[in-house]
């Protein structure tokens, strides 16, 4: 079924179920946008979405073109600075074929090329594909989707990368399971997959829940993870997780995982679970507007209008 928001997806993509319900209180953060958990495995996700060549497009023209995405801050170079320091203490980057999907402006790209290693990457924007160009990094232009058609199946790319990486962009994707797949078939068989990512769903409460959520095209973040429903994709893609960080102490996941069989018996979360997290993620947030007061609302780097700006609940 279509509708304005997109081509919406009947069934689960973790686990196959049909049956999904709506988390309550989402919409008053999201200007409307809903949110789902599936009733058998949990997993929270949004249930439209645009085709991967129209989200390209937007994230080109409304997210890099116009300012609204922009990776060079301090904030995305410590995660960027974290993952080559995590990366070359437990696996080593002299030496090695790395492939980054969705690599941006190739800021993370740069840094594990100090580190000896060979970096290429996979990114959708023409902008960014022209900047890496410009700094001597060889990158496809295109989706993953284009590039597994175009690239892989068409016999042009061989399995030879020791690592692929993807940060902060699986749970962009229009398909986690197409990613993760795509990861793998370009992996050689002793390679590993690095992932960096926020995971939130059933953790402790980093940040009110309107700032988690935002305002931007559902689509553009159509999937919400939790530790199990990550790992279920990971395992139903043939990844075992062999190390990761400390991410009940982090708001950020870092994970090497290598290569393993495929296996769709993964431990799922109980959606009467989730549902309730969300239920007090929304009653503490709503407290916490009494106590926390932002004095510089200058250290955004998205400019997106959070709920709690536009109804005028964070204080100076």
């Amino acid at each position: 079924m279509d509708s304005e928001l997109g081509r919406e997806i009947l069934e689960c993509e973790l686990c196959g179920c049909t049956d999904a319900v709506e988390i309550p209180y989402v919409r008053r953060y999201t200007d409307g946008v809903p949110y789902h958990v599936c009733k058998g495995c949990g997993l929270v996700y949004f249930k439209y979405r645009r085709t991967p060549q129209e989200l390209a497009k937007y994230w080109e023209e409304e997210m890099f073109n116009k300012g609204n995405y922009v990776a060079r801050n301090p904030y995305f170079k410590a995660r960027h600075t974290y993952a080559a320091e995590f990366l070359d203490l437990h696996l080593g980057l002299k030496d090695k074929t790395l492939l980054d999907i969705g690599a941006g402006d190739g800021q993370f790209l740069e840094m594990v090329q100090k580190y000896g290693a060979y970096a290429r990457g996979i990114e959708s924007s023409k902008t960014n594909h022209e900047l890496m160009a410009k700094n001597g990094i060889e990158n496809y232009l295109g989706t993953i989707e284009d590039y597994c058609k175009n690239e892989i199946i068409g016999k042009k790319v061989k399995p030879n990368a020791d690592i692929v990486t993807i940060l902060w962009t699986l749970q962009n994707s229009q398909s986690a399971t197409d990613m993760l797949n795509t990861a793998r078939d370009c992996l050689k068989d002793d390679g590993y997959l690095y992932l960096q990512m926020s995971v939130r769903v059933l953790m402790p409460f980093t940040k009110p829940l309107g700032m988690y959520l935002g305002r931007q095209p559902g689509d553009l973040h159509p999937y919400l993870f939790s530790i199990k429903s990550l790992q279920g994709f990971l395992n139903k893609c043939g990844f075992k997780i062999v190390k990761t960080n400390n991410y009940w102490d982090q708001e950020v996941i870092n994970i090497i995982a290598k290569k393993a069989d495929k296996n769709i018996n993964f431990e799922r979360d109980n959606s009467d679970d989730v549902l309730n997290f969300f239920i007090r993620w929304h009653n503490e947030s709503i407290k916490m507007v009494d106590y926390v007061h932002v004095l510089d609302l200058d250290y955004k780097f998205y400019n997106v209008v959070t709920f709690y700006e536009d109804k005028g609940l964070i204080k100076k």
